[in-house]
């Protein structure tokens, strides 16, 4: 059950509709008639409770894709805010640039993404892409005797284990063999996921991991999402 409030249960569902149509908080506020910290109050709950629902992993068998992928484009408001610190040091242009370009780096977040084909996601947050990060991830959601497609990605070189069959395909030459080699389903997640989080126009770090799981989550119930977060709430 969501904290009790002060509003009036048509402005609870009024909120509730608004971030299942996926409308933003300042549009959900005026919907509703409710002021804008207000539902972004009821927004921060809904994804905590969705965060909360996935931090059990699923178990994929059969046909599984695994790729990697960097968000944060510019590095949203935190990057921004160390660029105008930045931009206000008396520094040579070169230097200037060199340091931006390190900031925005920085800033960039390295997601692990496992899907099975044409079904389900899970995503996580990594430091980086090696064995020693990789594998953990991929035995507790992946169970033992399936296919895993990747990409010819450096990262993934080593992932040749007892117990699953790897194919990987070299997107420098194409993307889908006549064998059905492909890492297409995971891509589209990543194509979905990145649209979604961009119209945030950024992301603060605190806050961008409930957004990578409520990115999960919808992708997951496009199908059943009111009724899959009704559940949960």
């Amino acid at each position: 059950m969501m904290r009790a409030s002060r509003i009036s249960t048509r402005a609870r569902n009024a909120l509730f509709k608004c971030f299942v149509l996926d409308m933003s908080a300042t549009q959900a506020a005026a919907m509703s008639k409710v002021s804008r910290p207000c539902a972004n109050r009821y927004y921060r709950e809904y994804r905590e409770k969705i965060y909360r629902a996935l931090r059990k992993a699923p178990r994929f068998s059969g046909e599984v894709e695994i790729d990697q992928a960097f968000f944060g484009g510019r590095g949203g408001h935190d990057a921004r805010a160390q660029l105008k610190a930045l931009s206000e040091l008396p520094l040579p242009r070169r230097e200037y640039e060199r340091r931006a370009k390190l900031i925005r780096k920085n800033m960039k977040i390295q997601v692990f993404g496992i899907r099975q084909r044409f079904g389900d996601v899970y995503v996580q947050i990594i430091p980086k892409a090696d064995k020693n990060t990789l594998m953990p991830i991929i035995r507790l959601v992946v169970e033992e005797g399936s296919t895993i497609y990747t990409d010819q990605w450096r990262g993934f070189a080593d992932l040749k284990i007892d117990g699953y069959t790897h194919k990987s395909i070299n997107h420098s030459l194409e993307y889908s063999d006549k064998k059905g080699t492909h890492i297409n389903s995971i891509e589209a997640f990543w194509s979905y996921a990145k649209r979604r989080m961009a119209k945030f126009n950024g992301i603060s770090r605190t806050t961008w991991q409930l957004h990578l799981k409520e990115c999960e989550f919808r992708y997951n119930h496009k199908d059943d999402l009111a009724t899959a977060l009704k559940a949960l709430l």
